[in-house]
């Protein structure tokens, strides 16, 4: 559905498919079949003209740091996954959705020895004040912008499409690599129990727009986003 509108990139379904979080599910020994099954289907889906990007998550929850006591762990799982990816043939890997820039950097050092293009995506803590927010966008994009593991800059998760807007701006005030944005949907609302989305196409499409105009070399979507 999502090639079928259009988009030109098309992410595997393997957010959450490291060791550390298929353990939870008594899955650790099916990481490399079900990132292997999820890079085929998503082959599959995109055919010859839509690159496909294996989609990687931190593998920590975000009240848990990186430390020397559990890099080599996490180091591993990351590889032991981006390595399947890598090998079944998605076109880039996409780091997304991480809190900590240390989890994200060692991540994209992993990624690197696949030989993939790497693009490295963070996600901004809304509690923060604006003006520390505002720091801890532009560090985090320096660090990126520094770091030679990384292709390409990505910010997304955490807010809509409108809150995004200064995020993006101070990131492209610092950076020379291609950013990329994938804002959600918006602001959840829980109706009848279930969490919903209702922010129209129309509004994501139009900031998505002033995105590009700020030099944006990508927009896509997370949560709450449809084909």
């Amino acid at each position: 559905e999502y090639v079928e509108a259009g988009a030109e990139v098309i992410e595997t379904n393997t957010f959450g498919a490291n060791r550390f979080k298929l353990e939870f599910y008594s899955l650790a020994d099916k990481v490399e079949a079900i990132n292997r099954a999820a890079v085929r289907l998503a082959r599959e889906a995109a055919g010859e003209s839509v690159y496909v990007a294996g989609s990687v998550g931190p593998c920590l929850p975000p009240d848990q740091k990186l430390t020397s006591a559990n890099r080599d762990k996490v180091a591993g799982a990351f590889f032991e996954q981006m390595s399947v990816l890598a090998g079944a043939g998605v076109d880039l890997i996409v780091l997304e959705t991480f809190h900590d820039i240390d989890q994200l950097q060692l991540a994209a050092s992993m990624a690197r020895r696949t030989g993939a293009p790497v693009l490295a995506s963070f996600t901004v803590e809304t509690l923060f004040r604006r003006n520390d927010r505002q720091r801890q966008e532009e560090e985090n994009a320096r660090r990126l912008e520094a770091d030679p593991n990384v292709d390409a800059i990505g910010i997304n998760c955490g807010m809509g499409p409108a809150d995004l807007f200064h995020p993006v701006k101070n990131i492209m005030g610092v950076a020379t690599k291609p950013v990329v944005v994938m804002p959600n949907a918006g602001g959840p609302r829980e109706v009848g129990g279930r969490m919903l989305y209702l922010n129209s196409p129309e509004y994501f499409t139009e900031f998505c727009k002033r995105y590009i105009e700020l030099g944006a070399r990508g927009v896509g979507g997370c949560c709450g986003t449809t084909p």
